[in-house]
């Protein structure tokens, strides 16, 4: 008897348990090309990847797509995917509609402490705001592996960020901070822009609304590390001014010189040298105050002393 479930049956009686991670991308893109011939894949690649990165590589959506896409000839690949993404938006203002502003206990802090446990395995964070206490109805779910975590953190991508722009549009101003927050780390480091300056967006608009200073602090050196990547100082050392006006000394001396640090770079880049010394200096000073090695050392890096 082979009995198979999407959640962990703790009260079956065996020892012969066996947990099936997603498809990988190649065979997802497989799959959906069976099903919905190779043609219709070559004309359209990128947005057979798409569809199955947004079926979240799970075998059954796949198929579901597939089959969608099988029985409507009109419709191309491109099409299909616009829809999925159009439903994975959809679906998350539905979650997040019944969600309240104190969310501590509510489904949203379990997405949100969900999101902090995948990107702590994978990233190291700097500058996170601290999460309110949750209460012990919040059972956020754990990870056994950093592949298990990344998986998580692709399939529901664009779900999350449809929360934060739901939430920041709805007045829940924590949920859509703290969950944007919680993902800015990911959406980062795997080069996702577009929807890394959308959160950031939405965030901002929830900070100020909210008059959270340290999150628009955060915001905003997000946002100045965004343009300098792309090569914009000019709008980068922008943002770092108001991340500094909006960044308290005392509550928060780590964000202070990270963005202390990110005024240093940008003036490496605009020529400013002396600003750049003395920003950087500063920066290493309020590190070593308060002992803090990873930080000591992301600044020796930009300072050249290896």
């Amino acid at each position: 008897m082979l009995i198979t479930s999407r959640r962990r049956l703790a009260d079956l009686e065996t020892d012969d348990c066996l947990s099936l991670d997603v498809l990988p991308p190649k065979d997802g893109l497989a799959l959906v090309t069976r099903l919905a011939s190779a043609r219709r894949v070559a004309a359209g690649p990128q947005d057979a990847q798409d569809v199955v990165r947004l079926c979240g590589y799970v075998p059954l959506a796949i198929r579901i797509a597939g089959a969608r896409l099988r029985a409507r000839p009109a419709w191309s690949m491109a099409h299909l995917a616009q829809r999925l993404r159009e439903e994975q938006g959809r679906l998350a203002e539905q979650r997040l509609f019944r969600l309240t502003a104190s969310w501590t206990g509510s489904p949203s802090a379990v997405y949100i402490r969900t999101a902090d446990h995948a990107v702590k395995r994978l990233y190291a964070l700097r500058m996170q705001l601290p999460r309110p206490p949750a209460d012990a109805s919040v059972r956020a779910r754990a990870f056994d592996d950093d592949q298990e975590a990344l998986s998580w953190l692709n399939a529901q991508r664009l779900n999350l960020v449809a929360a934060v722009q739901h939430a920041a549009d709805h007045d829940l101003h924590p949920v859509a901070y703290h969950l944007a927050d919680a993902i800015r780390s990911h959406l980062f480091y795997q080069r996702h822009d577009a929807e890394l300056r959308r959160v950031a967006q939405a965030r901002l608009r929830a900070a100020h609304a909210s008059g959270d200073r340290d999150a628009q602090a955060t915001l905003y050196s997000t946002m100045s590390g965004l343009a300098w990547y792309v090569g914009d100082t000019r709008l980068a050392l922008q943002h770092l001014i108001m991340a500094r006006t909006a960044a308290r000394d005392d509550t928060s001396p780590d964000r202070t010189a990270t963005i202390l640090a990110q005024f240093g770079l940008v003036y490496i880049e605009l020529g400013r040298l002396d600003d750049a010394v003395e920003n950087i200096q500063s920066s290493l000073a309020i590190h070593e105050r308060c002992a803090d090695a990873p930080g000591i050392g992301r600044v020796q890096a930009a300072m050249g002393k290896f």
